[in-house]
């Protein structure tokens, strides 16, 4: 296809540490503090945004506007239960229903398209 892998592997990987930088620096300067363990947990949250959003967890599917669509939506539930106080517990505990939820629908509709195809084929 012309696509110089080797090259693009390492400008994906270069910009994805920039971006990491940036959002380290951005946290400490809000947190005033530099700790090494206080983005551990935002990881539910952007696994969570980006199923939500749409992609592919088993392989490289998806949009962008998805995923971002997915982090707004996981910015404002978080915010939403922060100011109506719920336990962090609970608010991790909603989030993985969340994932689940999103993982299983996604598994529903790739089960329902690959009918779908199979039904397709079969009346060609």
């Amino acid at each position: 296809m012309g696509v110089r892998v080797k090259k693009t592997s390492i400008l994906t990987y270069v910009t994805a540490s920039l971006c990491a930088g940036v959002t380290g620096l951005l946290l400490a300067s809000r947190m005033r503090i530099g700790d090494p363990v206080i983005g551990t947990s935002f990881g539910l949250d952007s696994i969570t945004a980006a199923a939500i959003g749409g992609t592919s967890l088993s392989g490289g599917e998806g949009l962008i506007s998805g995923t971002i669509a997915g982090a707004l939506l996981i910015g404002m539930l978080s915010n939403m239960m922060n100011i109506l106080g719920v336990n962090h517990f609970y608010q991790y505990v909603l989030k993985g229903l969340l994932l689940v939820t999103a993982m299983i629908i996604y598994s529903i509709s790739n089960i329902l398209e690959v009918k779908r195809h199979a039904e397709n084929s079969y009346s060609e």
